[in-house]
């Protein structure tokens, strides 16, 4: 099976995760597109200094200084991450693209014969995209499908003080996170749990519900309904839901000490 990975600039969470992915993969992957977007991108009509203040008050002023200072390094190091580093040591083409949409790269992809692309780009994708690649196109979702569809999943399932999520591996389909499962695997949420944490939790499992989900594809494995009547979508977080959940983890803290 000849896959190819899609994937963000973003060094914290997905770029190892895809790192622990393509080590298992042995020679099935053909090549490599970083988009220079990351999670921080507040989209055509988004205000950039809006969303670093919701992302300081979701995360907490100190995982977001962390968070930010391993990005800069990042870029400092001119992208070395275990993802590139394994395509280096393997000779797999890494190319760095400004949209997974642009035609002159979805040329150069046609040409590679490609049967599954696993896709973590901060991008809504086309449609000669999602018709490209002979099998389809999987994704993972930080929850357990068909609840919490949309983005920052970790931040809701703590605003509405849900007890479990999980990661999700599925079909990319034309709507946003509506493909069918392949995998799931629930994570229990603690009370103490930050945004921070619980991402972590999710990523601790989503290799393995990567590596799982190939192999439910390879057996031609039944996936499983993700049915729009028991869905729901989240936003990005308005400043006042940003602003609230701050307030509630701090009350939280200080119930605890």
């Amino acid at each position: 099976m000849r896959v190819f990975i899609l994937t963000m600039n973003e060094p914290v969470f997905t770029l190892p995760f895809l790192g622990r992915v393509a080590a298992h993969m042995e020679d099935e992957l053909v090549g490599i597109a970083v988009s220079q977007r990351n999670r921080l991108h507040p989209g055509k009509r988004g205000n950039k200094a809006a969303m670093l203040l919701k992302m300081i008050l979701i995360m907490g002023p100190w995982h977001f200084v962390r968070s930010s200072v391993v990005s800069v390094m990042h870029r400092v190091r001119r992208g070395q991450n275990p993802l590139e580093q394994l395509a280096l040591e393997r000779g797999i083409p890494v190319h760095h693209i400004a949209s997974p949409n642009d035609p002159e790269f979805l040329a150069e992809l046609e040409q590679l014969d490609i049967d599954i692309i696993i896709s973590q780009a901060q991008y809504v994708l086309g449609e000669r995209l999602l018709a490209l690649p002979k099998l389809g196109i999987i994704n993972r979702h930080n929850a357990l499908l068909p609840r919490n569809r949309g983005r920052l999943t970790p931040f809701w399932v703590l605003f509405r003080g849900e007890n479990e999520t999980g990661v999700s591996v599925h079909w990319v389909e034309k709507d946003l996170d509506s493909g069918r499962i392949l995998v799931q695997e629930r994570i229990a949420v603690d009370p103490s749990d930050t945004v921070n944490s619980l991402a972590r939790k999710c990523y601790d499992v989503a290799p393995s519900a990567m590596l799982e989900a190939l192999d439910v594809i390879r057996a031609g494995g039944k996936p499983m309904v993700n049915s729009d009547s028991l869905s729901n979508y989240n936003p990005f977080p308005s400043i006042w839901e940003a602003l609230r959940f701050r307030f509630q983890r701090i009350f939280f803290l200080h119930l605890r000490g």
